[in-house]
Order: structure tokens, then sequence, then C-alpha cells
């Protein structure tokens, strides 16, 4: 599918339909952005090995309802836009108009969701750095499927968000704030921290030699 002048905004290879077990699959998909009508392309997302299974093939056509028993991606990278461009709405491409009210018609019925690998690639001059996050979506259920792309979590039973590590430097640049083993369950309503650690940037000598007055140096571990 392209967006404009044939610049590929979304690429999906080898496609299959298995009607005896009921899976779809897909091979690669890639979605790429572009910032204005006359910018090249960058990525977006890049989806490998995506597989449903237990595709009600026949509610699909017949009743406009999407019933799936388990979804699952074998590795997922996303890439964040440029902070100037999350900021900015200038060159913001018009929200599609939904034509065939595919939102407003098809309700959605998925058992299980699971993403073991997703990879969260920071712009180049951004502070933090994300480690491997996997997720797991159990019994998403709506009328419509635009209400589950407004508020997940509301038509979600249970969405576990995990991360191995999230790394942060400081506003001045003395210090690196790490996060360990970072887990949010929503069913729980509860977040669990492995360590949080305050790592400065400087040894003593040298935080003593940078700063002009005299100040504390934390180094922390919880």
């Amino acid at each position: 599918i392209t967006y404009d002048n044939n610049r590929a905004e979304l690429r999906v290879n080898n496609i299959n339909f298995r009607g005896e077990d009921n899976s779809l699959s897909f091979d690669d998909i890639v979605v790429n952005r572009f910032d204005d009508d006359a910018s090249d392309s960058s990525k977006l997302l890049i989806a490998n090995g995506l597989r449903l299974d237990g595709l009600d093939a026949d509610e699909f056509v017949k009743n406009k309802n999407i019933i799936v028993e388990n979804i699952a991606c074998r590795k997922i990278t996303l890439y964040e836009p440029p902070l100037d461009n999350l900021k900015s709405s200038a060159h913001k491409k018009p929200r599609k108009v939904d034509s065939t009210g595919f939102r407003h018609v098809y309700s959605i019925d998925m058992n299980h969701l699971n993403f073991p690998d997703v990879s969260y690639v920071p712009a180049t001059n951004s502070d933090y750095k994300i480690g491997k996050i996997a997720i797991k979506i159990n019994n998403v259920s709506a009328d419509e499927i635009y209400r589950v792309q407004k508020h997940p979590l509301d038509f979600s039973t249970e969405v576990e968000l995990s991360c191995s590590s999230v790394t942060m430097k400081s506003k001045e640049g003395d210090y690196n704030y790490l996060y360990k083993n970072i887990v949010l369950n929503s069913l729980r309503k509860q977040l669990d921290i492995g360590s949080y650690i305050i790592k400065p940037m400087y040894s003593e000598r040298e935080f003593a030699t940078k700063e002009h007055y005299q100040k504390d140096r934390y180094d922390v571990v919880l």
C-alpha cells in the first residue's frame, strides 16, 4: 500500500490462510512514515512472524465479527519518530475517512495475544534507552473496533507489560537512572520494579572538579 508517489507505507510479505486449522500468518509486516508530502520514508514498525490461530472466517465474512483464539508475533521492532514531529502538528497527515464503516461495524473478540520480543528504538538524540519488552493481553472484547483503539485497557481483562530495563540520563548529564525488570499488570493493578539504580557519570574527584560549589554526589541501588 503506497502513501503518495508510489512510496510504500505498508508492505506485507507471504500471507497464508489455512482453512483446516483456521490460521492466518504473515512473514513480515513493514510500516513506514512520512513527515510531509515531499519527505522520504522512515521506519515506524517491523513485525516478523505474525500468526492468528482460531480465526473464525465465517463470522468475519457473514456477521462482521473478528473472533480469534490466539495472536502471536515472533518479533516486533518499533521506531520512535523524532521529538520535533511528535510536538508539532503542522505536517501531520489528515486522518483518513473510514468509508467502509469498518471501525464502527465490526465487533472484536480475542482470547490471547502474545508478543514476547518487542524492541523499541529511540530517536538518535533521545536521552533514554529501553531494553527488551514483552506484552501479554488476555480476553479482548468489544462491540466495535474503535472502542478498543481508543481505550484498549477498558476492553481487556488483563494486560501485562514487562521490560528488562529503562535507562535515562539526568537533565544535567551527571547521572544515569536505571530501572531493571519492570512488570506492569492491569488485572492485579500492580507495578513491580526489580531494582532502581542512580549511577553517577563521574568519579568523586571528577565530580568535585566539575561543580563550582559543594554538592552531594549520589550513588544509589534499591
